[in-house]
């Protein structure tokens, strides 16, 4: 089979500084653990900076990646399932889905391996035992971790400092910060915003604050998270709503109650929750929730996908949920709901929705529905943990397709968030009936070079009806995917507005405000796809737009799939 070499995805040339400050249950033969710094180069120009810290704890394995631009710390990640046997060493950066296996030399100097990134690709490490590193500020590495306390409260002045380094990086780096908020209006929301921050606030209270800030810089991949001491030390604390609700033509209803309230019934309107109105709620979680431009159905897809956890980052983490709530007799009622943990209600949901592709498993399947020579093709992401898999997945369909006389392909994209542009260009490469150009911007193309040149489409290339199925939640490359199917009139799209389309911004970094240690994910470019005819800001529409009503919904019917079917079957 023809090997494939795949560029890394907007990958950022970086040095990392790893940190591991906790246990790890095995040591080598001799008993000997390794503790201290090292420090080498990862790609040509850039540190890497490796520091394992090994103690014997009660707690398990705990250990933490940092991340430097120069002299910046751009991130902060733990690590999980720090392993040592003898000389083999080996752990994960879960937060990336990168894991790391090497050897470290008997006389603990010299560590070598390599990190895997989530496309595939192998990147090698090979660093050296040294006395303090070169980058950052280590002071504080062998004191005892701490599980941060939610409940802990940052001085105004802190809170200050924090708020500046976060406008400095915006300001600095972000490629298009002002392309949709001027200047002028944005240095008068940073005033503003500082300003009003004049008491001691939580973590979480201040994350509150300053979301709607970072989302005005309308931009998918600018966005905020608490930090993972964050959210370990709240885990356990019952702050989710057990109800799923979703907003259908501006009102709240809920859908599923994971509660199992006698009271509730699917489909009750949501009047208020904890006294905060439906619409003021929905207000305030738009104003929070990134997208790119003026986009609304990103915000209405991570709204209605998970309302809990987005009324417990941007609301407020609650013990108990108040509901004014109305039956469908038009009669009001009053419930309560007892919070649970975010583990609890993700295990409830997951009993009730089994995911089809597991974690492991490719994005992606094809199924035949025979009676109308028609064929579905689930994408739900350009990614695979083995680049191979992915493209004989594809060459193995489409063939199949060929063989089986296929007259209509549905391709299903919806909630593909995206990934690397080479996964969506091949597909794409199976669905054209002509060459294309995939990307005109940056001018710098880096690894994405074969992606400026045109591409040829597949000898096996789909020759019959295209109809895609697209949402809010087709974001980034998935956005650039639709843009150029659009253009070069590929498919019959339908479905709602897309949330991203022919350009966006990534190539991201992280930076952890100094003090709260929230991340800011920041990107450093602009990526845009070569078509004509789109504007930034203007939507990317389906040629029918097709919506979901309650009864839809509560009756689980995929009106969207419905609606291509019923194409097919009147041609």
């Amino acid at each position: 089979m023809k090997q494939h070499t795949w560029p890394v995805l907007g990958l950022v040339i970086f040095a990392f500084v790893i940190l591991c400050q906790n246990a790890i249950p095995q040591i080598d033969s001799n008993g000997q653990s390794i503790e201290g710094f090292w420090e080498g180069e990862f790609m040509p120009g850039n540190n890497l900076t490796l520091i394992l810290t090994f103690h014997q704890e009660n707690d398990g394995t705990i250990g933490r990646i940092l991340l430097f631009q120069a002299s910046v710390q751009i991130q902060d990640d733990p690590l999980t399932d720090i392993k040592l046997t003898k000389n083999l060493l080996s752990f994960v950066i879960a937060a990336k889905n990168t894991p790391f296996s090497g050897t470290v030399t008997s006389d603990g100097l010299h560590i070598a391996g390599e990190f895997e990134f989530p496309d595939g690709s192998v990147h090698p490490v090979a660093v050296n035992k040294v006395a303090r590193p070169t980058l950052g500020n280590f002071a504080e590495l062998t004191k005892e971790p701490q599980v941060s306390d939610p409940l802990i409260k940052y001085t105004t002045d802190e809170l200050h400092d924090d708020f500046k380094y976060l406008r400095r990086q915006l300001q600095n780096i972000h490629p298009q910060l002002y392309l949709y908020t001027a200047k002028e209006n944005f240095d008068e929301l940073f005033e503003n915003t500082l300003q009003s921050i004049n008491s001691a606030k939580t973590a979480d209270d201040f994350f509150r604050l300053i979301a709607p800030v970072v989302a005005q810089a309308r931009c998918v991949h600018t966005g905020i998270r608490l930090a993972d001491e964050f959210l370990q030390a709240t885990s356990n604390r019952k702050t989710r709503l057990p109800l799923d609700i979703k907003y259908i033509d501006n009102k709240a209803y809920i859908i599923t109650d994971y509660s199992h309230n006698p009271a509730i019934q699917a489909g009750m309107q949501v009047l208020s929750i904890n006294g905060m109105s439906s619409s003021n709620i929905w207000q305030q979680l738009v104003a929070c929730i990134p997208a790119d431009g003026y986009n609304q159905s990103q915000k209405t897809f991570v709204i209605n996908n998970n309302f809990s956890s987005a009324y417990s980052s941007y609301i407020a983490h609650c013990e108990q949920f108040d509901l004014e709530c109305l039956t469908s007799t038009g009669e009001k009622m009053s419930v309560r709901v007892t919070a649970q943990t975010p583990g609890t209600l993700e295990q409830a949901i997951h009993q009730r929705y089994p995911e089809a592709l597991t974690h492991n498993s490719l994005p992606m399947i094809m199924q035949i529905i025979n009676q109308s020579k028609t064929a579905r093709l689930t994408v739900k992401g350009f990614w695979a943990p083995d680049p191979e898999q992915f493209m004989s997945f594809l060459q193995e369909s489409f063939s199949r397709l060929k063989t089986e006389n296929i007259q209509n392909l549905i391709l299903d994209v919806r909630g593909n968030k995206g990934g690397h542009p080479f996964f969506a260009a091949e597909l794409l490469s199976y669905l054209a009936r002509s060459e294309f150009i995939y990307f005109e911007l940056p001018e710098e193309q880096g690894e994405f070079a074969p992606l400026y040149k045109p591409m040829p489409y597949k000898k096996d290339h789909f020759t019959g009806d295209i109809y895609i199925l697209m949402d809010g939640g087709c974001l980034s490359s998935t956005g650039h995917f639709l843009s150029l199917v659009k253009y070069h009139k590929i498919a019959t799209l339908i479905g709602e507005e897309s949330g991203g389309s022919f350009y966006c911004n990534d190539g991201s970094i992280q930076v952890a405000l100094p003090n709260t240690k929230i991340v800011l994910n920041l990107p450093q470019t602009t990526f845009q796809t070569a078509v004509d005819g789109f504007e930034k800001g203007d939507p990317l529409l389906p040629d029918f737009e097709v919506k979901p009503t309650l009864a839809d919904v509560l009756n689980g019917q995929d009106v969207v799939l419905d609606y291509a079917l019923q194409l097919i079957q009147k041609k």
